[in-house]
């Protein structure tokens, strides 16, 4: 699978900085709100997790990479409260 970049940001506009998950893994950070990451292509799961380590935030996206996706052309995945 190919890597493509994407920003995560919170409907809300808000968590900037915060940490988010991908796919489910609870140990790694994948990275923080508002920072431009590499993931690979295909369905994502971007989780943030509340004060009682429930989900709060989250949304599934099928990542593609498009033709002059870059670290400054990220694909923009808008989280949305559980």
């Amino acid at each position: 699978m190919a890597l493509c970049w994407v920003k995560v940001a919170r409907g809300d506009d808000g968590g900037s900085g915060d940490p988010f998950y991908i796919d489910g893994n609870y140990v790694d950070v994948a990275g923080r709100i508002g920072t431009p990451i590499k993931v690979r292509t295909g369905s994502r799961l971007f989780e943030i997790f509340g004060p009682d380590d429930q989900i709060a935030w989250h949304v599934r996206r099928v990542c593609r990479r498009s033709r002059n996706n870059s670290e400054t052309n990220p694909i923009i995945v808008i989280l949305e409260p559980v």
